[in-house]
């Protein structure tokens, strides 16, 4: 019953890294590079078919509709598991919150 769980809590974690990883991509293009830089390949972001490693690329396809996964630099790869750690570590204290019966 354990390994469900844990299947399930990492397919959510790496869904919501797959929505941030874009949005980071896009707003630190200092450290990350352009993504648009190369004509041939466009990020396709949200789009795609194959299965990239949300926390070390990004997908991108060129006017074949043929994909590829693309390796973010070393540096992005720090700044977005940082980015997703100071996330994962506000968003802990939005729980459910339970009631305690003091009868109890």
């Amino acid at each position: 019953m354990l390994f469900p769980l844990a299947f399930l809590s990492l397919s959510l974690s790496l869904a919501i890294a797959f929505d941030d990883n874009s949005q980071f991509l896009f707003n630190n293009a200092a450290i990350c590079g352009e993504p648009f830089a190369d004509p041939m390949w466009i990020p396709v972001l949200d789009m795609c078919d194959i299965s990239c490693d949300p926390l070390k690329e990004y997908c991108v396809e060129n006017d074949e509709l043929k994909q590829m996964c693309r390796k973010m630099p070393d540096e992005c790869q720090r700044g977005f598991s940082e980015y997703l750690a100071r996330k994962w570590t506000k968003s802990e204290g939005r729980g459910i919150k339970r009631r305690y019966d003091s009868r109890l």
